[in-house]
């Protein structure tokens, strides 16, 4: 039954997909964002750890298939220590850069896209009940797939490279993998 009910749902998206048209002409508006969630858990020191990222974005499409724009960002991070006097270690931070993605339209209802972004943020973390605050660069890069429930609407899948250096303190830098969920909302030239 659960087989019937995943192919009756595959063959509907696809044909409602295929009466779709995505909206990337030269002059219309992309609005959307993605959002990602990651549990960590280290057995070799005891720790688990949670963050939740959102990351609005609103951009122009300057050429068909390619948009500017700008994205902030937002993250909250919250790591247990199990049996160590350290406590635990909270954060939220902040980040705002220019983005580009580019289109390769496959069919009228789905398109790969690469994507990247650079941006500049901030970080107010607690350590074992000790604050602190830092800056850091931040960029990313990465393929996804959109694919396109209506006109104007796409669910987008994306997986990314992601490098950040920490401006003084620390002179920490951290490289990260990481997989979003988004949608995107276009709007044609003139609306």
């Amino acid at each position: 039954m659960k087989t019937v009910s995943k192919f009756c749902l595959v063959a509907f998206l696809l044909a409602y997909g295929s009466i779709c048209h995505a909206q990337t002409e030269k002059g219309s508006w992309l609005i959307g964002g993605s959002g990602s969630y990651q549990h960590l858990k280290n057995d070799d020191v005891n720790t688990k750890e949670n963050i939740f990222s959102l990351s609005p974005r609103a951009g122009i499409f300057i050429i068909k298939n390619l948009a500017i724009g700008l994205t902030p960002s937002v993250s909250w991070d919250h790591q247990k220590f199990e049996n160590q006097t350290n406590g635990d270690y909270k954060s939220s931070s902040w980040t705002v850069g220019p983005f580009a993605r580019y289109y390769y339209n496959l069919s009228s209802s789905v398109s790969l896209f690469a994507e990247g972004s650079f941006g500049y943020g901030g970080n107010t973390y607690k350590s074992g009940g000790i604050p602190s605050k830092s800056h850091f660069y931040t960029w990313y890069a990465g393929p996804g797939v959109a694919f396109f429930l209506s006109h104007s609407v796409s669910l987008d899948f994306s997986a990314a490279y992601m490098q950040n250096k920490v401006k003084g303190h620390f002179g920490d830098k951290t490289n990260t993998l990481k997989a979003q969920f988004g949608f995107s909302i276009y709007i044609p030239k003139g609306h």
